[in-house]
């Protein structure tokens, strides 16, 4: 897949740091090589998600031992805060991690994303 095209096709999450697929036509619609390329790089980009989980799960540990050992209770607010946010975050990227496309054939010239979302 061309990079040029691969950006159309996946825009970066800041939130999240990783790329995610943004599709701008219905699945069909592009072309079966178009389609494989898609689930490719997707594949590329999922494998990565439990690092990126382990990198923010880190993150939580090491704010809740700063918790722990927090006296202002304004400043453990904030830390619950944080954490709840990296919670969420995580839980987003697990949303996406099981966002396992197929190729299944449905007839000779065409592949479709078998998932319960789209992208």
């Amino acid at each position: 897949m061309e990079e040029a095209y691969c950006s159309e096709v996946f825009k970066y999450d800041q939130r999240l740091k990783i790329f995610i697929p943004t599709l701008t036509m219905e699945w069909d619609c592009y072309s079966v090589n178009t389609q494989i390329d898609i689930i490719e790089k997707w594949e590329t980009i999922r494998g990565g998600i439990p690092e990126r989980i382990r990198e923010i799960e880190a993150k939580i540990k090491r704010k809740q031992e700063e918790l722990n050992d927090e006296e202002s209770f304004e400043q453990s607010c904030k830390l619950n805060e944080e954490i709840s946010e990296l919670a969420s975050m995580i839980n987003d990227l697990w949303n996406w991690f099981r966002e396992a496309p197929s190729i299944k054939r449905k007839a000779k010239t065409s592949l479709s994303l078998d998932s319960h979302h789209h992208y």
